[in-house]
């Protein structure tokens, strides 16, 4: 996971919405042998909170970066992202150059 904190920022909004804790959450995958395994342990909860937190998971800005995580945030991203950034922009920016083996276009 590097430098991944679960149970913070993004991943705390999207466990809370489907009730689980990050601990829970840990132990589903580690008892998973693929992703579906994963998919099936979360159950239809994953489908309804998937629709309310994903609209507004697609909104976030670098403006509604909780203050608490502000500090953190702004150590792995930088000072000088525009307020009006997405959050997943920068995220999906941020993989794209720590996971360069894993950009291959799925569709090539």
């Amino acid at each position: 996971m590097g430098q991944y904190q679960i149970g913070r920022g993004m991943s705390a909004l999207v466990l809370g919405a489907v009730g689980l804790s990050a601990e829970r959450f840990v132990e589903i995958v580690r008892g998973a042998a693929t992703d579906q395994d994963v998919a099936a342990a979360l159950g239809r909860g994953v489908a309804v909170a998937r629709r309310a937190v994903g609209a507004r998971l697609s909104r976030v800005t670098v403006t509604d970066v909780p203050v608490d995580l502000r500090e953190t945030f702004q150590q792995f991203y930088g000072t000088d992202i525009p307020s009006d950034r997405l959050v997943f922009d920068i995220l999906e920016a941020d993989d794209w150059t720590t996971f360069p083996d894993h950009n291959a276009d799925p569709t090539s």
